[in-house]
């Protein structure tokens, strides 16, 4: 029972061990390090084995990279169109442009001072001062606005720049270096400093226009009078009520656009510089995987390939077999041998010896071993770097074929020949009871004059078997 239990437990570690390979959520991982050109991770694999390939330092926005036959993966998209113009330096178009820059007539304004008839009037000084004024805000506003827009173009290309190094460093293998993450902080710096600066351009300009337009306030009926004034006045009005909604579109806007710009630089420094492919399934022998490494669009980069050598390792083999085996363990086999002998006994109060008949025990051990069948569990390995040549180590247990069954624990080593199903042979030590003669029948002093009946006892003894087994399942 002792035994049959050891050889289900040893199976089930064997199969367990044997069956170990890997999910696709943990695959064994080959790395391969674009920029250095060096490959790290066991190509070395067991049969069904999952396995993934990553390719670091290695700009996917600029290459595409893809593995030969059924193991390739979908490209990266392209540039996203925000960040390729910037890819480009090309700048973003300065929203501040969308504001319109009125011209206003310096004719009307002049005749304004000469208007005898409204001389006396207070209107025409004050219109004369007041439409310049205006004129002279709208314009100064438009020229800041444009100008915290250029400032916040130029440290968003600044730092894409600091990618673009990154990129060429990539490129160009001799410059080994670090690749600078995307910080956020100096472009949020640059937001938060554009928002406060166009809310002090338009509190300036919105307190400029409310002084202008309040002396105007009380010429209304004078600039109606005058009709090229009074266009002017309307488009004052008009530019003024314009001029916020459109700022605080544009910049909405604009706020969306860098932090889409935002969130594309961290991507492209944290993520865009490694690809990673789909785990597959390795089965055969020999797998030759190739790594392509393409410029995108036509860039005017070189083309890379790096060819990998998936190999299956060594196995352990480890299966079971049946057959027949030979062993030197035996049970001791005696008959009684009858044979005259002298009695004594008293014969008319005389002492006298008579002839009867003893029995002694003689030997019937005419076999030098015992066969039996086998159940075994191999666990080998290949030798001789042959495919179908293993070195095994065996446990299990026989029955010798006796009058009764006798059970037998196995222990050996063998070869095994085969590539799936194998032919095994084994030498080794076997373990069992026996029947020996027991240390009193083999008393010479003791003369039995009736058959010997309760002459044997049981041991454990050991010796060596040799078994010839056929291997028809593996694990």
């Amino acid at each position: 029972m002792n035994a049959t239990r050891l050889l289900f437990v040893g199976t089930c570690f064997f199969g367990q061990l044997a069956f170990g390979q890997g999910t696709p959520d943990s695959p064994h991982v080959v790395t391969v390090d674009f920029l250095t050109k060096t490959v790290t991770g066991d190509l070395k694999h067991k049969p069904g084995e999952w396995v993934r390939i990553d390719v670091n330092h290695v700009n996917t926005y600029l290459y595409q990279v893809s593995l030969t036959g059924k193991d390739s993966t979908p490209a990266v998209g392209p540039v996203p169109p925000l960040l390729k113009s910037v890819f480009a330096l090309d700048e973003l178009t300065p929203l501040a442009a969308a504001i319109p820059v009125l011209n206003f007539s310096d004719a009307a304004l002049t005749a304004l001072s000469t208007n005898k008839k409204l001389t006396p009037d207070p209107c025409p000084g004050n219109v004369n001062a007041g439409f310049p004024a205006l004129r002279e805000a709208i314009q100064t506003h438009a020229s800041r606005v444009a100008g915290e827009r250029k400032a916040l173009n130029l440290k968003l290309r600044t730092e894409v720049a600091k990618l673009l190094e990154s990129q060429r460093r990539v490129v160009d293998s001799a410059k080994v270096g670090g690749f600078p993450a995307f910080d956020p902080a100096p472009l949020e710096a640059a937001l938060t400093t554009f928002e406060t600066n166009n809310q002090t351009w338009f509190q300036t300009f919105d307190v400029s226009y409310q002084a202008q337009t309040g002396y105007l306030a009380g010429c209304r009926d004078f600039i109606a009078d005058d009709k090229d004034l009074k266009a002017q006045y309307e488009q004052f009005v008009a530019y003024h009520e314009k001029a916020q909604k459109l700022v605080n579109t544009l910049d909405t806007a604009l706020y969306r656009q860098v932090d889409q710009l935002k969130a594309e630089l961290l991507n492209l420094s944290v993520h865009a510089f490694r690809y990673q492919s789909q785990p597959f399934q390795l089965h055969e022998p020999l797998r030759i995987v190739t790594i392509n490494i393409t410029p995108r669009e036509k860039q005017p980069l070189n083309a890379y390939e790096q060819t990998l050598r998936f190999e299956q390792k060594d196995q352990p083999f480890v299966g079971f077999s049946t057959g027949f085996f030979y062993g030197r363990l035996k049970n001791e086999v005696f008959s009684n041998r009858p044979r005259t002998a002298k009695f004594a006994t008293v014969r008319n109060g005389n002492p006298a010896q008579v002839d009867t008949i003893a029995y002694d025990l003689t030997s019937e051990n005419t076999r030098a071993g015992e066969w039996g069948v086998v159940g075994l569990v191999h666990f080998g390995t290949k030798i001789l770097k042959s495919e179908t040549l293993f070195l095994h180590g065996t446990t299990g247990v026989g029955l010798a074929l006796e009058n009764k069954l006798q059970p037998r624990l196995l222990l050996g080593v063998g070869l095994a020949f085969g590539r799936t199903n194998k032919l095994v042979t084994t030498l080794g030590l076997e373990i069992g009871r026996v029947q020996r003669q027991s240390e009193a029948s083999r008393n010479p002093e003791i003369t039995y004059y009736v058959p010997q009946t309760n002459y044997l006892k049981s041991e454990l003894k050991g010796a060596f078997f040799f078994s010839l087994s056929y291997n028809f399942l593996n694990f």
